[in-house]
């Protein structure tokens, strides 16, 4: 996997739009040669994340943990808000956002949005989470007893505070939740924050998206019962009302749906 933009774009004249660095970091990210809009862009990363045409993600080294790199480079449609630019900015408000609601996030560093060459580029960088994300969490805890209901109780807490705060992910799967274990707490940080909304009205619909896609997520070895510990939770109830059991059945058959478009959730 590559480290780093294609070669092409070292060659072309760039021209910024937009470019912001969080000022309690600037001195540290200058410390680690990370000064202009080329150094953040064209930074050679540690280890490829991801990568999908136009995105590549890659962990840095900085100081003594890591940060994370995303740049863009596809095209941007001229009558969408979609494309490199959005992302990049769009990931950079919302995590500003979440944090002034207090909702865990990744610390914002930096994001640049511009053009090289005619097309459109940007990158967003962010502090490293603590934790694990959350299918490996699972995957890697044999979870017992109390610390097993104390997660999934918790779980649907944190799903429940970011809904009710207007919010929706459109990414909510596991992978997608860090856990840090605190003691007899879980605490979760939610990561990939680009197609985060905000909706004055908030519709049913958006809430099913977000709980099929994870629930889709959640392991085959996690049983009823704490499927339901969650969903109580989430509902704020220790019995289900009629309206709740509707809600329920729309996310299951949302699962259902993805499962034989997709597959099952690979980790």
């Amino acid at each position: 996997m590559a480290l780093a933009p294609p070669d092409a774009f070292q060659r072309g004249v760039l021209e910024i739009e937009k470019f912001e660095v969080n000022r309690d970091y600037r001195e540290k990210l200058i410390g680690v040669g990370l000064l202009s809009f080329k150094d953040f862009f064209f930074c050679k990363g540690l280890t490829a994340m991801r990568e999908v045409p136009g995105r590549l993600t890659v962990s840095v080294q900085f100081e003594d943990e890591m940060i994370y790199l995303k740049r863009h480079w596809k095209k941007s449609s001229p009558t969408r808000k979609s494309g490199p630019h959005f992302e990049a900015i769009t990931e950079w408000d919302n995590t500003q956002a979440l944090h002034k609601d207090h909702i865990n996030v990744p610390v914002p560093m930096a994001y640049g949005i511009g053009k090289i060459g005619g097309e459109a580029v940007s990158f967003y960088i962010s502090k490293e989470v603590k934790g694990v994300q959350g299918d490996h969490f699972l995957r890697d805890h044999k979870l017992l007893d109390q610390k097993r209901k104390d997660f999934w109780s918790q779980l649907g807490v944190f799903a429940k505070e970011f809904h009710s705060k207007g919010y929706n992910h459109r990414d909510f799967y596991l992978c997608h939740i860090f856990v840090d274990v605190s003691g007899d707490k879980n605490l979760f940080s939610l990561i990939d924050l680009q197609r985060v909304q905000k909706r004055n009205k908030f519709r049913r619909r958006w809430i099913v998206k977000d709980l099929g896609q994870l629930f889709y997520s959640f392991p085959d070895s996690v049983s009823q019962s704490d499927k339901m510990r969650f969903f109580k939770a989430y509902r704020g109830a220790k019995k289900l009302s009629s309206s709740d059991k509707k809600l329920l059945q729309h996310v299951m058959q949302r699962v259902e749906r993805m499962k034989s478009k997709h597959g099952e959730y690979l980790l």
